[in-house]
Parts: structure tokens; C-alpha cells; sequence
């Protein structure tokens, strides 16, 4: 289980995902834009992000599908997906499951 939190840019808005932009990972990591280059997060649509608007900009904690390695990170690439949870029950997890190191890991 891959847990972390990620600020998104929400660009379209269907029926199962939220189409993303990546912009900050974990502890204030900003995203490497680069033309040309596959950078997207599908948020999974639910309770927690009822409230969100095409083209706004929200921080989500979540389980993600896979973290991409440092240099697809830095390199621009970004394709994953993530299920949002509360921070509460970020909290509770993180205590359950060990972590290793990913671009979505916050350091307390």
C-alpha cells in the first residue's frame, strides 16, 4: 500500500476519475512540468472530492496505485491513480503500514 498526499489541478471531471495535473507531491515537491510528456493523476471520484471544480487546485492524502521512480519524477512523468482518505485515517495507516520512501511520502 502506497500512502501520500499530492496537490492536483483538476482538468476534467468524469464519471468514475477526476482527470489531475500533478502539481506539488509530498513535502512540497514541485511537479517538473514538461511539454510532451504524460503527467496525470486519476482521482477517484467519492464523498471527498464532491466539492471539487474543474480547473481548481486541492491537496488529497491517499493510497496510490504506484509510486513513480525518482528519475520518472524529476524526468516529468507522472501516471498514476489514487483513492483520497481523510487525514485521520492517513494518519491510522501510516502507523499500520510501513512505508518505504516514495515522490508522495510526507516526512512529520
Amino acid at each position: 500500500m502506497i500512502l501520500g498526499k499530492v496537490k492536483v489541478k483538476v482538468e476534467s471531471v468524469g464519471t468514475r476519475y477526476l482527470f489531475c495535473r500533478p502539481l506539488i507531491a509530498g513535502n512540497d515537491r514541485e511537479f517538473p512540468a514538461r511539454y510532451g510528456v504524460c503527467h496525470v493523476i486519476y482521482v477517484e471520484r467519492g464523498l471527498l472530492t464532491e466539492h471539487v471544480n474543474t480547473q481548481g487546485e486541492y491537496w488529497f492524502h491517499g493510497i496510490f496505485d504506484k509510486a513513480p521512480a525518482l528519475y520518472h519524477f524529476d524526468g516529468g512523468y507522472m501516471n498514476t491513480k489514487v483513492s483520497p482518505i481523510t487525514e485521520e485515517i492517513y494518519n491510522a495507516l501510516i502507523e499500520i503500514y510501513p512505508q518505504r520512501e516514495t515522490c508522495f511520502s510526507i516526512n512529520n
